[in-house]
Protein backbone atom coordinates (compact mmCIF):
# COMPACT_ATOMS: atom_id res chain seq x y z
CA UNK A 1 0.00 0.00 0.00
CA UNK A 2 3.02 2.94 0.59
CA UNK A 3 3.87 2.31 -2.75
CA UNK A 4 0.60 3.05 -4.11
CA UNK A 5 0.43 6.22 -1.98
CA UNK A 6 4.26 7.25 -3.30
CA UNK A 7 2.51 6.86 -6.96
CA UNK A 8 -0.47 8.99 -6.37
CA UNK A 9 1.49 11.94 -4.26
CA UNK A 10 4.31 11.21 -7.72
CA UNK A 11 1.44 11.76 -10.19
CA UNK A 12 0.28 14.64 -8.33
CA UNK A 13 3.77 16.23 -7.98
CA UNK A 14 3.77 16.09 -11.75
CA UNK A 15 0.86 17.54 -12.64
CA UNK A 16 1.99 20.39 -9.90
CA UNK A 17 5.09 21.24 -11.51
CA UNK A 18 4.20 20.60 -15.51
CA UNK A 19 1.87 23.53 -14.31
CA UNK A 20 4.48 25.69 -13.12
CA UNK A 21 6.22 25.50 -16.09
CA UNK A 22 6.46 28.42 -18.03
CA UNK A 23 5.61 26.91 -21.65
CA UNK A 24 3.61 24.50 -20.78
CA UNK A 25 1.10 25.34 -17.84
CA UNK A 26 -2.19 24.21 -17.84
CA UNK A 27 -1.92 23.38 -21.52
CA UNK A 28 0.35 20.21 -20.31
CA UNK A 29 -0.73 19.88 -17.31
CA UNK A 30 -4.71 19.03 -17.51
CA UNK A 31 -3.65 16.33 -20.60
CA UNK A 32 -0.96 14.67 -18.19
CA UNK A 33 -3.40 14.22 -15.43
CA UNK A 34 -6.26 13.07 -17.73
CA UNK A 35 -3.88 10.73 -18.73
CA UNK A 36 -2.44 9.54 -15.50
CA UNK A 37 -6.29 8.46 -14.78
CA UNK A 38 -7.44 11.57 -12.62
CA UNK A 39 -10.49 12.84 -12.31
CA UNK A 40 -11.52 16.11 -14.12
CA UNK A 41 -11.97 18.03 -11.06
CA UNK A 42 -8.46 17.07 -9.23
CA UNK A 43 -6.79 17.70 -12.55
CA UNK A 44 -8.30 21.56 -12.55
CA UNK A 45 -7.48 21.80 -9.40
CA UNK A 46 -3.57 20.76 -9.28
CA UNK A 47 -3.34 22.49 -12.00
CA UNK A 48 -4.84 25.82 -11.54
CA UNK A 49 -2.36 25.44 -8.22
CA UNK A 50 0.85 24.85 -10.30
CA UNK A 51 0.04 27.46 -12.23
CA UNK A 52 -0.61 30.32 -10.28
CA UNK A 53 2.10 29.27 -7.35
CA UNK A 54 5.17 30.29 -9.43
CA UNK A 55 3.13 33.70 -10.38
CA UNK A 56 3.89 36.16 -7.08
CA UNK A 57 7.36 35.63 -7.46
CA UNK A 58 7.85 36.16 -10.90
CA UNK A 59 6.02 39.28 -10.19
CA UNK A 60 8.39 39.91 -7.53
CA UNK A 61 11.20 39.79 -9.38
CA UNK A 62 10.16 41.34 -12.86
CA UNK A 63 9.85 44.43 -10.69
CA UNK A 64 12.58 44.21 -7.99
CA UNK A 65 15.33 43.33 -10.94
CA UNK A 66 14.27 46.09 -13.49
CA UNK A 67 17.30 48.22 -13.28
CA UNK A 68 19.21 44.96 -13.49
CA UNK A 69 17.92 43.48 -16.41
CA UNK A 70 17.89 46.59 -18.00
CA UNK A 71 21.56 47.34 -18.31
CA UNK A 72 21.82 43.02 -19.80
CA UNK A 73 22.68 44.77 -23.38
CA UNK A 74 20.14 42.59 -25.49
CA UNK A 75 17.36 42.15 -23.23
CA UNK A 76 17.72 45.67 -22.08
CA UNK A 77 17.24 46.76 -25.77
CA UNK A 78 14.01 43.91 -25.71
CA UNK A 79 13.00 45.30 -22.37
CA UNK A 80 12.91 49.13 -23.72
CA UNK A 81 11.48 48.46 -27.08
CA UNK A 82 8.65 46.68 -25.38
CA UNK A 83 8.31 49.64 -22.77
CA UNK A 84 7.69 51.94 -25.93
CA UNK A 85 5.30 49.49 -27.12
CA UNK A 86 3.44 49.25 -24.01
CA UNK A 87 3.07 52.92 -24.04
CA UNK A 88 1.61 53.38 -26.99
CA UNK A 89 -1.26 51.08 -25.80
CA UNK A 90 -1.48 53.08 -21.92
CA UNK A 91 -4.72 54.56 -22.83
CA UNK A 92 -6.31 51.41 -23.23
CA UNK A 93 -4.18 49.66 -20.63
CA UNK A 94 -5.64 52.39 -18.02
CA UNK A 95 -9.29 51.65 -19.58
CA UNK A 96 -8.81 47.79 -19.74
CA UNK A 97 -6.10 47.00 -17.64
CA UNK A 98 -6.88 44.26 -15.47
CA UNK A 99 -9.47 42.71 -17.25
CA UNK A 100 -7.75 42.56 -20.03
CA UNK A 101 -4.50 40.92 -18.35
CA UNK A 102 -6.82 38.16 -17.38
CA UNK A 103 -9.01 37.47 -20.77
CA UNK A 104 -5.27 37.66 -22.60
CA UNK A 105 -4.36 34.75 -19.56
CA UNK A 106 -7.58 32.72 -20.28
CA UNK A 107 -6.48 32.24 -23.68
CA UNK A 108 -5.41 28.85 -23.87
CA UNK A 109 -2.74 28.85 -26.91
CA UNK A 110 0.91 29.36 -27.05
CA UNK A 111 2.36 32.41 -25.83
CA UNK A 112 -0.68 33.21 -23.55
CA UNK A 113 -0.56 31.93 -20.01
CA UNK A 114 0.22 33.23 -15.94
CA UNK A 115 4.02 33.56 -16.96
CA UNK A 116 3.46 35.95 -20.47
CA UNK A 117 0.89 37.50 -18.49
CA UNK A 118 2.96 37.95 -15.51
CA UNK A 119 5.53 39.32 -17.81
CA UNK A 120 2.92 42.07 -20.03
CA UNK A 121 1.63 43.08 -16.63
CA UNK A 122 5.19 44.26 -15.55
CA UNK A 123 5.83 45.62 -19.36
CA UNK A 124 2.05 47.49 -18.56
CA UNK A 125 2.89 48.65 -15.61
CA UNK A 126 0.45 47.22 -13.73
CA UNK A 127 1.32 46.45 -9.94
CA UNK A 128 0.97 43.22 -8.23
CA UNK A 129 -2.02 44.33 -6.16
CA UNK A 130 -3.98 44.30 -9.16
CA UNK A 131 -1.96 41.77 -11.91
CA UNK A 132 -2.25 38.49 -9.46
CA UNK A 133 -5.67 38.86 -9.16
CA UNK A 134 -6.42 39.12 -12.63
CA UNK A 135 -3.82 36.40 -13.79
CA UNK A 136 -5.16 34.20 -11.10
CA UNK A 137 -8.92 34.59 -12.80
CA UNK A 138 -7.26 33.90 -16.80
CA UNK A 139 -5.76 30.64 -15.03
CA UNK A 140 -9.59 29.52 -13.81
CA UNK A 141 -10.80 30.31 -16.72
CA UNK A 142 -8.02 28.81 -18.76
CA UNK A 143 -8.31 25.90 -16.70
CA UNK A 144 -11.82 25.63 -17.11
CA UNK A 145 -11.26 26.15 -20.79
CA UNK A 146 -8.56 23.25 -21.55
CA UNK A 147 -10.52 20.80 -18.74
CA UNK A 148 -13.67 20.90 -21.20
CA UNK A 149 -11.51 20.48 -24.03
CA UNK A 150 -9.31 17.81 -22.90
CA UNK A 151 -12.58 15.92 -21.09
CA UNK A 152 -15.52 16.85 -22.56
CA UNK A 153 -18.18 18.95 -21.50
CA UNK A 154 -19.83 16.27 -19.60
CA UNK A 155 -16.58 16.33 -17.02
CA UNK A 156 -18.23 19.56 -15.48
CA UNK A 157 -21.76 18.93 -15.56
CA UNK A 158 -23.47 16.53 -13.28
Amino acid sequence: MPSDLVKVFRDELWVVLTAALPVAELRAAIPLAHSLGMSAAKAFWLSVVGNILPIPFVLAALWHYDRQLRQLPILGKILDWSMRRAMKQQRNVERYGAVALALFVAIPLPSTGAWTGAIAAFLFGIGSRYALPAIAAGVLLAGLIVTILTQGISAILP
